[in-house]
């Protein structure tokens, strides 16, 4: 707890995990085909800034906690080729953030000005994937998200409370997306001043 780590320079890093409280990470190029996510956070009052994540296995970041920050880290091309390429029909879920019901309260987690420039155009992806109902207090703010598959939702919300989604841009490059945002679970949710392009719904 209370380490900052910050690049001089790009440095190429594996996975990065996080169990502590008030810790900075600034500037990382994050890649890792045997790793399921580039970074996991599972503590308290940390921050995740300016960072790169590409060629992971499953995900970009696992968040859990509360009062994490995750602001302008850019997430691309997820699944490394090895991984992929494995099964042309591979089906696992791909997503640039993900938190579930597993062994923590996770809140009170914003998420700014982050890029996710999701590369699958086949299988099962989000931006956002978020179940469970011990996530509260979620902000969703000035991110670029940008899809390339056909009918699957970039933010897709199963379960938690207290949302507020604004001033987004949301991009389905293929024009067949269905919904932008999906609301399956999730409980007082806000929509703001977000746009999107390529959706039939939002």
């Amino acid at each position: 707890s209370g380490i900052t780590l910050q690049t001089n320079g790009k440095v190429i890093t594996k996975r990065i995990a996080i169990t502590g409280n008030n810790n900075t990470v600034r500037g990382f190029t994050v890649t890792d085909p045997n790793a399921n996510n580039g970074f996991q956070v599972e503590g308290n009052f940390n921050l995740i800034e300016n960072n790169e994540i590409y060629h992971t296995k499953q995900d970009g970041i696992w968040f859990f906690g509360h009062d994490n920050t995750f602001r302008g880290n850019y997430i691309h091309d997820i699944l490394d080729p090895s991984v992929a390429n494995q099964d042309p029909t591979y089906d696992e879920h791909a997503d640039c953030f993900q938190t579930w019901d597993w062994a923590w309260d996770t809140y009170n987690v914003l998420f700014e000005n982050n890029i996710c420039d999701h590369n699958r155009d086949e299988g099962s992806n989000q931006i956002f994937m978020i179940s469970g109902n011990r996530v509260s207090n979620i902000t969703i703010r000035g991110n670029r998200f940008i899809m390339r598959d056909a009918g699957y939702s970039p933010v897709a919300l199963y379960g938690g409370n207290g949302y507020l989604i604004e001033n987004n841009y949301i991009c389905n490059t293929t024009n067949a997306g269905s919904v932008a945002v999906y609301l399956a679970g999730g409980k007082n949710v806000t929509l703001k001043n977000n746009e999107w392009a390529g959706y039939s719904s939002f």
